[in-house]
C-alpha cells in the first residue's frame, strides 16, 4: 500500500500539539507537509494564504487535508478548492469544546468530509451534525513520549503541581479556583504553573520538555477540569501528565470508559476527596510509582500520536472510502 499524503494546516503555537500529531504522522509512515496558517494568514492575509494552500494542492496532491481549529477558513473558499481539486478528503479537527459552538464552524463544518472531536457526546456531535457536518469521528489526543516524560534526576520539592489557568469562561471554573484555594490553604506545599497569577503564587507558563521538568518537581500532578461535562473529554495535558508523573484528576464524564482508577491514575470528585487523596498519595510513594508505570504502560500502547495517526489512516481507508 502506498504511503498516505497529508496536508496539514494548523496552528504551531506552543500551547497547542501539532508538532507532535506531525512526528506522529512520520511515526506511521504518513508523508505530511504543513502551514502555520495563522501566521500565513498574518503575513499574506487571506488571499496569501489561500494561495498557499492551493500550490500545496497542485504540487504536493495530499490525500487528506488536515485542518487543526481553522477559524481563518471560510465556507466558500474550501468549496472553491475542492471544486478545483476534488481528490483530496478534507478533515476539521476541534478540540476546543465548548457548549456552545462558535459561528465560524457552525458556518464551515458542512464543508469538510468529517469532524474529529475530542468526545463522542452525543448531545455535542449532534450539534454539530445539525450544522450540517457529513461525519463525526471520535479521535482523541495524546501525547508525544519523546517530550513528555518523568525525569527521575528532577527532586520532588513539592507535594502538588497544577498546570492550568484561573479564567471564568468555562462551566467548571468556580469549582476549579475553591480546589485551588483548598489546597493554598492546606499544609501540602503547591507548586501553580500558567498564564493567570493565581494570587501572586503563579510560577507562569511551561510547555513541551519545561513542562516535564516542571512536574517532575512534585510529587503527585493535579488535573482539574472545567469542561468535565462532554463523555470522555478533557485536556490534553491528562496524557501529557500521565507521561510526566503519578497523575490525580478531577473526575470527568466517561473517564472509566478510557482509564482503570488506582490503576492508570486516580480520580476525585470533590475537594475533600481530593484533599484526602493527596494526603494519602504523598505518603505512599511506591503506590505511586506503581500507577505511574501502569498509566505510562497503557500510554505507550494507546495514547499516543502515533496511534492517532494510525487511526487516521482506519477513518480514511475504512470509513471514508479512501483510496
Amino acid at each position: 500500500m502506498r504511503k498516505l499524503k497529508v496536508l496539514y494546516l494548523g496552528v504551531f503555537q506552543q500551547h497547542c500539539s501539532d508538532k507532535y500529531r506531525v512526528r506522529g504522522f512520520g511515526q506511521a509512515n504518513i508523508i505530511s507537509a504543513s502551514i502555520d496558517y495563522r501566521s500565513q494568514f498574518k503575513e499574506g492575509g487571506k488571499k496569501g494564504l489561500w494561495r498557499k494552500v492551493e500550490g500545496y494542492l497542485k504540487d504536493f496532491k495530499p490525500d487528506i487535508v488536515f485542518v487543526n481549529k481553522g477559524e481563518k477558513f471560510k465556507a466558500i473558499n474550501i468549496k472553491l478548492l475542492k471544486q478545483r481539486y476534488p481528490d483530496p478528503k478534507w478533515l476539521l479537527f476541534y478540540g476546543d469544546h465548548l457548549i456552545t459552538i462558535p459561528d465560524f464552524l457552525k458556518e464551515n463544518v458542512k464543508m469538510y468530509d468529517a469532524v474529529l472531536v475530542e468526545t463522542d457526546d452525543d448531545e455535542y456531535c449532534g450539534k454539530l451534525y445539525d450544522a450540517g457536518a457529513k461525519d463525526v469521528f471520535y479521535h482523541h489526543s495524546a501525547t508525544d513520549l519523546s517530550t513528555f516524560q518523568k525525569h527521575s534526576d528532577i527532586p520532588e520539592v513539592s507535594d502538588v503541581a497544577f498546570f492550568g489557568n484561573n479564567y471564568s469562561t468555562f462551566e467548571l471554573s468556580q469549582m476549579r479556583e475553591d480546589m485551588i484555594k483548598a489546597i493554598m490553604k492546606s499544609d501540602f506545599k503547591l507548586e501553580l504553573y500558567g498564564a493567570s497569577t493565581w494570587w501572586g503564587q503563579c510560577k507562569g507558563l511551561r510547555w513541551g520538555e519545561d513542562y516535564s521538568k516542571a512536574a517532575s518537581r512534585s510529587k503527585i500532578i493535579l488535573g482539574i477540569s472545567t469542561t468535565a461535562k462532554m463523555n470522555k473529554f478533557a485536556s490534553n495535558r491528562v496524557w501529557n501528565s500521565m507521561a510526566a508523573g503519578f497523575h490525580l484528576l478531577h473526575y470527568f464524564k466517561g473517564i472509566e470508559e478510557i482509564f482503570v482508577n488506582h490503576q492508570h491514575l486516580v480520580w476525585f470528585h470533590d475537594i475533600v476527596e481530593m484533599l484526602d487523596l493527596i494526603d494519602y498519595y504523598t505518603k505512599h510513594e511506591s503506590e505511586r510509582q506503581r500507577i505511574y508505570s501502569r498509566g505510562l504502560a497503557l500510554i505507550k500502547t494507546t495514547h499516543t500520536y502515533y496511534q492517532r495517526a494510525e487511526e487516521l489512516k482506519e477513518i480514511y481507508y475504512k470509513w471514508m472510502g479512501g483510496k
